[in-house]
């Protein structure tokens, strides 16, 4: 099964202060993200490394609000068999190009998503980032990713796949492989409460537990409590980017608000959906066969909200589930939050 491949900077060609190459590594909501040098000159270049080499089936961009270029080209890179491993021995491939919107139809208040399947194998992946689109906010003609997601599988000597348990195979393809956990999606990573997503990622491992066991009814509950509470991880993902909001600001009592605020909602949340019990829950039930898909990653192309950009629910009991992408309902004054947010996309390479 295709899964999150970890990865490292191995060169960029400028970065600003208030957005480092290396903040690529980090996502969940208040991510900064990397942006380009003030009045750079184009184009600019960010290449990651993998752990292994790996085959490639899917790639995730999440632009920045206003720091927008033009196009991205996408090239895949690897080193000879006798050769060092190294930036310096990689020849690089061009796979194609994305287009990105310059986002006024949202007033910058979204970010661009951009998916695009893969099929390639390699070591470096090269994003090449043209001039920016023209705005009022985009001051010093910069260009920013706020996160970088890569899926497949990192491949072994004698070429079998490597999946997470360790197990050898075929490698999947990029529109195949079976269901990808909706952990390892960009926007969930960038959106949801770090702690809430790994709750939900327990739940998950246990749901395809169940289901290879039968145990559907058991199933059918965990995979409706992991719908409401990604819905409720988004809502504590945007108390928390508003608390550092109010401490950038030095709004202390703000700030304390809102942990506050956060805090009593996430109690009532598992309270409410009873969370302690699903994951301690050890007998097998019987019923009707119920298989639950969640937001797979199949190609699709959307808008994402920004999180600093859209109000917060009020504390109250588990809201109703809304679908995957649903924008919040009336945004809030944008907020001077580290990056912003995307449009969601899984286009195939022009």
């Amino acid at each position: 099964m295709p899964h999150k491949l970890l990865f490292q900077i191995a060169h960029v060609t400028s970065e600003d202060e208030g957005g480092r190459a290396r903040d690529l590594l980090q996502q969940g909501p208040g991510a900064r993200g990397w942006a380009s040098a003030r009045f750079c000159v184009y184009p600019q270049e960010v290449i990651i490394k993998f752990q292994e080499r790996s085959h490639l089936t899917r790639l995730q961009i999440l632009a920045h609000q206003h720091l927008i270029p033009e196009r991205i080209e996408i090239h895949i890179g690897d080193v000879g068999p006798e050769e060092d491993v190294t930036l310096h021995h990689a020849s690089f491939t061009l796979l194609g190009h994305v287009k990105l919107s310059d986002n006024t139809h949202s007033d910058f208040r979204a970010r661009e998503l951009k998916s695009v399947s893969l099929e390639s194998t390699g070591l470096f992946l090269k994003l090449v980032l043209y001039k920016n689109h023209i705005n009022k906010l985009n001051l010093y003609n910069q260009v920013g990713v706020v996160g970088v997601n890569v899926l497949g599988n990192e491949i072994e000597d004698n070429n079998n796949s490597v999946s997470p348990d360790g197990e050898g195979g075929v490698v999947p393809g990029g529109r195949g492989g079976g269901e990808v956990p909706i952990y390892h999606d960009l926007a969930f990573s960038m959106y949801v409460d770090g702690q809430v997503a790994a709750t939900i990622r327990n739940l998950e491992e246990r749901r395809r537990v169940a289901e290879a066991e039968r145990r559907y009814q058991y199933s059918a509950k965990l995979c409706a409590a992991v719908s409401q509470l990604r819905a409720a991880g988004e809502r504590l993902g945007k108390y928390e980017i508003e608390k550092k909001h109010a401490i950038q600001q030095e709004h202390y009592e703000r700030a304390k608000e809102k942990k506050e605020q956060a805090e009593k909602y996430r109690e009532e949340i598992y309270k409410d959906l009873d969370i302690e019990t699903l994951l301690e829950k050890k007998g097998v039930e019987t019923g009707e066969k119920r298989r639950c898909h969640i937001d797979d990653l199949s190609d699709k192309t959307g808008s994402l909200p920004h999180p600093s950009l859209t109000p917060p629910h009020p504390p109250a009991h588990l809201p109703p589930p809304r679908l995957p992408n649903t924008p919040p309902k009336a945004p809030l004054p944008a907020l001077p939050a580290p990056l912003p947010p995307p449009l969601r996309a899984p286009a195939p390479l022009s």
